[in-house]
């Protein structure tokens, strides 16, 4: 999904990652482990297609005959399913990614447990809990948008923090030149805050929406300074009153995705 997005020109979103889901399918045999009695992976790909055209739909309706019947929470389930070893995840976009695999794990394990399928009790649970595992491993733990926005803000800071940005309280007769100035920083006892500019903020957060990306800094704490009514502050630099954020990123919301 991403790369068809990004050949519009376009970012796919988290919860879009969550929505459809890219799993490696990538095995022993292309995209199978076992070849039972063929003797390629294009060979049982093609006994599937002409088996799948003899036989679809034979066993949708007899499942659906007998999940109908179904007395038990299967919701509720599918709730217990998403938190066994393997699926469990503290963070939220994975746990939806867990929940539409244990629904279609449970599905499995229903089908066998009806005698509608030949694999045997547990495989189908097995096989969701692996393709979850090769999912979150391949999205390299699927930020949520807020994660994205703290994420690329301090990536920016460690890019370009010597750069372009200089402290606001350097003589500007002795203080390198700054290209593309992002903004200034100020050291205090609590560690070093660093007053972006709108543009230089604007850059930073990566194509999100800068009053998305100042929610997020805000509920992660980061923005230490304000105005009253507002999210930015004034500030008098080399005697010029400049409207900037004061951001100071914290390391405990840095951790890896």
């Amino acid at each position: 999904m991403a790369a068809q997005m990004s050949e519009a020109g376009k970012r796919p979103h988290a919860g879009q990652a969550v929505r459809l889901l890219d799993i490696p399918a990538k095995r022993a045999h292309g995209a199978f482990d076992h070849l039972h009695h063929l003797d390629d992976g294009r060979a049982f790909a093609d006994h599937l297609k002409s088996e799948v055209t003899r036989h679809h739909g034979h066993l949708g309706p007899a499942f659906i005959e007998r999940l109908v019947r179904e007395e038990r929470d299967l919701a509720g389930e599918v709730d217990r399913f998403a938190q066994v070893p393997g699926f469990a995840t503290s963070r939220v976009l994975q746990g939806r990614a867990a929940k539409v695999l244990a629904l279609k794990g449970l599905a499995g394990e229903l089908a066998a447990e009806y005698g509608l399928v030949g694999w045997e009790s547990g495989e189908a649970m097995a096989a969701a809990v692996e393709a979850f595992q090769a999912w979150a491993g391949g999205q390299g733990g699927v930020r949520s948008e807020h994660e994205q926005i703290l994420a690329n803000l301090s990536g920016f800071i460690e890019r370009h923090g010597d750069a372009r940005f200089s402290s606001v309280d350097g003589d500007p007769a002795h203080t390198p030149m700054v290209r593309d100035r992002a903004g200034w920083w100020r050291d205090d006892a609590e560690g070093r805050t660093y007053l972006f500019s709108g543009e230089g903020l604007g850059e930073a957060l990566g194509g999100f929406d800068p009053k998305r990306g100042t929610e997020a800094l805000e509920q992660a704490g980061w923005i230490v300074e304000r105005d009253t009514g507002a999210r930015s502050v004034r500030v008098r630099i080399n005697g010029t009153r400049r409207r900037v954020y004061a951001i100071r990123p914290a390391e405990s919301e840095e951790g890896p995705a």
